[in-house]
């Protein structure tokens, strides 16, 4: 079977990571594959390894399938490539006003990343869409140790109203502010100066007195590989409310070193976290606004909208977590099934 892939994999953005995960598990499969670079960001370029690379030097005089992987409005249908699959992103509700399930209805087949996104536009298409979680590999066990006295909560994100970032901070501080050997740590995307004062803000709001009992430390460097890693294997907890979050990728990689993962109950994390093997937090809708910040790209219509967490939901997860005992922690991560996102189960959801 011929198959050509295309995807923005030579770009370094979520997409570009993910489609590099795809590319990983397509080329398990398929002798006969091809990709080609998509392009979003003139200034994000990123260069693959020679291993993707020589996949780029193969090709076929016709191919069984293609695979586009991209932004809905950028699908494009073409009988001549047999089988034409769609893997997108949908990180809102109440699409149906926008243009996108036009865009989806041209292919054959539409993969998305979680349950919450098909539920989102199941209603809306003439094609077959199914799920096909993102592909991780199992890390070994060695690599998931972490013992440390103080009980480490972690978010990371950008300050987009989306990644609700401030919300996260202000029920830490109301929740732990006379607690000892407790911290909140934030990895975030951009201004450090502009993290700072987001951070001073809430203490202020708070009336809240910067002491070593309610500790805060904010990490701006890049995100690579290398210190997600570092990070992920020193924490106890980390709490995702992504309010788009369509693909549950943060839930994963928690997952894979162990942590408790504190989520919403409307989001892609839900696949893969529930009550059993982490904490889900009450949500409540609200329309999308922060259009001016970046995120205009998934958003096509005024109609849309998403979820947000009901603080006083949060706090009592943050504080049940907190509490847990160490088997209580150990039956949670005993709870964690790792086999959802495999390489395995996503070649079996291959054409």
């Amino acid at each position: 079977m011929n198959i050509l892939y295309l995807g923005h994999y030579r770009e370094n953005t979520e997409l570009g990571i993910s489609a590099l995960r795809f590319i990983h598990g397509l080329k398990q499969k398929y002798e006969n594959l091809t990709i080609r670079p998509l392009y979003q960001f003139r200034d994000k370029r990123l260069q693959p390894i020679d291993e993707i690379c020589k996949l780029e030097e193969q090709s076929f005089d016709s191919y069984d399938c293609v695979i586009q992987h991209t932004l809905p409005t950028l699908l494009s249908y073409d009988k001549s490539f047999g089988l034409n699959i769609g893997v997108v992103n949908i990180p809102t509700i109440n699409v149906a006003q926008s243009v996108i399930p036009d865009y989806l209805n041209l292919m054959d087949e539409i993969y998305v990343r979680s349950s919450y996104s098909y539920n989102n536009i199941k209603k809306l298409l003439n094609t077959k869409c199914k799920v096909v979680y993102e592909p991780f590999d199992e890390l070994e066990p060695e690599d998931t140790d972490n013992k440390h006295n103080t009980f480490k909560f972690f978010a990371t994100g950008t300050l987009e109203d989306r990644h609700n970032l401030k919300k996260i901070v202000t029920a830490f501080l109301s929740e732990f502010s006379t607690e000892r050997l407790v911290e909140l740590i934030l990895h975030i995307d951009g201004n450090v100066e502009k993290s700072a004062n987001m951070v001073q803000k809430v203490y202020d709001r708070l009336r809240i007195p910067i002491t070593d009992e309610n500790k805060i430390s904010i990490l701006n460097e890049q995100k690579t590989e290398k210190n997600q890693k570092t990070i992920l294997k020193n924490i106890d907890c980390s709490v995702i409310l992504d309010k788009a979050d369509d693909n549950g990728i943060a839930a994963i990689q928690n997952i894979l070193y162990n942590n408790i993962v504190i989520t919403q109950n409307k989001s892609a994390s839900c696949d893969f976290i529930n009550e059993d093997n982490g904490f889900i937090a009450d949500s409540y809708e609200i329309a999308v606004e922060d259009l001016a910040n970046g995120y205009d790209n998934s958003v096509y219509s005024i109609y849309e909208s998403y979820y947000d967490t009901d603080m006083a939901s949060l706090k009592q997860c943050m504080r049940n977590a907190y509490n847990l005992t160490p088997s209580e922690k150990r039956l949670k991560q005993l709870n964690m099934d790792k086999t959802k996102f495999s390489y395995k189960n996503f070649i079996n959801n291959l054409p």
